[in-house]
């Protein structure tokens, strides 16, 4: 599966947190160990990227040694463009296909939110069927 790394930094929360899950079909649990080391490796990769990034235009605060200033506030607006593209432009790989969400069912206990953060790993034909018959028969009127 391709991911970009902004998918992938909004989602690592939940990939963190099923890292800790314990599913009952061991043919899951492998293909969520898989993907987990994946989604890790990936965000070491936009860890690193994105400290190259704030190095080159923050520095550490005379004041507060634990806060990161800009060096120049002329070029924030170039750093925020830059980071922007290391997050939409990149993208990472991770092993095997979108899981169907029906085969989740009586696996994996998902948040709302880590629903809605998993997107690109956790589709459901059904729904999508749905929403497009919806969208057709809208159209259609």
């Amino acid at each position: 599966m391709k991911i970009t790394l902004r998918e992938l930094d909004e989602s690592m929360t939940a990939i963190n947190r099923l890292s800790d899950e314990k599913p009952k079909d061991s043919k899951l649990g492998y293909k969520l160990g898989r993907i987990v080391a994946d989604c890790q490796a990936e965000f070491k990769y936009l860890s690193t990227a994105q400290t190259d990034l704030l190095e080159k235009y923050y520095e550490q605060s005379e004041t507060n040694p634990d806060q990161m200033v800009i060096k120049d506030r002329s070029k924030l607006k170039e750093y925020r463009e830059k980071r922007e593209d290391i997050l939409d432009m990149q993208t990472g790989e991770i092993w095997g296909d979108p899981w169907q969400r029906a085969d989740l069912d009586g696996q994996l206990l998902l948040s709302i939110k880590e629903y809605a953060a998993l997107g690109w790993l956790i589709k459901d034909n059904e729904a999508d069927a749905e929403v497009s018959s919806k969208a057709k028969a809208s159209g259609a009127q």
